[in-house]
């Protein structure tokens, strides 16, 4: 997994992406905290050309388009702050980018389907969307781009238990569990790649057919699902975070779960998320669920801390 920068530049700012290019040089207006976690090494991912015409569109509008390009880069240093002008629209106007970051492009995708199965991945593609909607803000993202890049030698997943976040910890949103490091996709259920495994999952009632008991979850896989209902209405793929849960169960990673509030009311936090401990992925196998569509279903059970006495955790009063 990669840490990245994922942003949208429509056709309107082209000659400002041309510059970009050129330079090796981008830049916001405005700061956002997220930009502090890039550093040298990390990725960036630019989406330009969206074959829909406004890309301020719905998630499914978004997916069965196309981008004319996406530009896949190293970031060279941390963010910083510069208000010379580089951009053609900064030139004797009232615009400015000053916080920036420096590039260098190592591929460029032509043209890029927007579908879940798409090269980007369903986080990255969705962070895309959510950008072109945002005026072209930046998003920090975890992404696993070795099916596009290659593997990622620098990975630094960690497996097990984050020190300092402890069994019982909470967590106000999708933004502090990822800052923590206990699940760092902020959209994504299930955080890890093909190549090395699943180090975490949330379980907080997006699929129909997942089945929570506490210290055994049978946990549903990715894709397929209406996310405003939960229901599956397409079949899901073994594919990214179905074969990276695939893994740890192969290879006997731990896996950290994290419940969220709209989990099953005996086991799940009444508000935000809750790590609630290690879970080892027994086994696997696909079916077909209560929609009629195929699944991938992975039986999950919670590894016992000797010192704990076997309890699984407790549910909010």
């Amino acid at each position: 997994m990669s840490r990245a920068l994922c942003m949208y530049v429509p056709l309107s700012r082209a000659t400002n992406l041309e510059v970009g290019l050129e330079a090796g040089l981008w830049g916001f207006k405005d700061w956002r905290s997220e930009y502090g976690q890039l550093g040298p090494g990390d990725r960036i991912i630019v989406g330009h050309g969206f074959s829909g015409g406004s890309p301020r569109v719905d998630a499914d509008t978004w997916q069965k388009g196309h981008l004319e390009k996406a530009y896949v880069g190293t970031i060279k240093a941390a963010m910083f702050v510069d208000s010379s002008p580089v951009w053609p629209d900064e030139d004797g106007a009232e615009v400015s980018y000053p916080n920036r970051v420096q590039f260098s492009v190592e591929k460029v995708i032509n043209p890029v389907a927007l579908s879940d199965e798409g090269p980007l991945g369903a986080e990255c593609t969705e962070s895309m969307r959510l950008s072109a909607i945002d005026r072209g803000r930046g998003r920090v993202i975890e992404v696993d781009l070795s099916a596009l890049i290659g593997p990622d030698s620098k990975s630094d997943r960690h497996f097990g238990e984050v020190p300092g976040h402890g069994v019982g910890s909470t967590y106000a949103d999708r933004a502090s569990l990822s800052l923590a490091g206990v699940h760092r996709q902020r959209q994504a259920g299930i955080s890890g790649g093909q190549a090395d495994g699943a180090d975490s999952i949330v379980v907080s009632g997006g699929y129909e057919d997942d089945v929570d008991s506490g210290d055994l979850i049978i946990y549903t896989g990715h894709g397929g699902n209406d996310p405003s209902t939960g229901k599956q209405v397409a079949d899901q793929k073994f594919t990214r975070g179905n074969r990276a849960l695939a893994k740890s169960s192969d290879e006997g990673l731990p896996v950290r779960v994290v419940r969220g509030s709209g989990g099953d009311p005996q086991y799940s936090p009444a508000t935000g998320y809750r790590y609630d401990g290690l879970f080892s992925v027994e086994s696997y196998w696909s079916e077909i669920g209560r929609s009629g569509f195929k699944i991938w279903r992975f039986r999950m059970v919670q590894i016992k801390d000797p010192g704990s006495g076997g309890e699984s955790p407790p549910a909010d009063p």
